[in-house]
């Protein structure tokens, strides 16, 4: 009598790490829009978003503002914007 095959037994596939898991989370919650994505300052690593973020806004001439963007924790400078008003 031929002897039957044994089945392997089926591979289980690895555990997520908790740092794996609290990233698929985090990324779930933004794609389903239950969490507003943000943004990372680049000098100290602080994590922003635009209600966060700290603004300065200046008349440079009668007819132009800027707009200086900077990170509330380490007051870094991220960016700014320029517009033309009409008087």
């Amino acid at each position: 009598m031929p002897r039957a095959k044994k089945k392997k037994p089926a591979k289980k596939k690895p555990e997520r790490s908790s740092a794996v898991q609290r990233i698929a989370v985090r990324v779930r919650a933004r794609l389903h829009g239950e969490e507003r994505g943000g943004f990372v300052c680049p000098f100290c690593r602080t994590e922003l978003s635009w209600e966060s973020v700290k603004t300065s806004e200046i008349e440079v001439t009668i007819y132009v503002r800027e707009k200086i963007y900077y990170c509330p924790s380490c007051r870094a400078f991220l960016g700014v914007s320029s517009w033309h008003t009409e008087g």
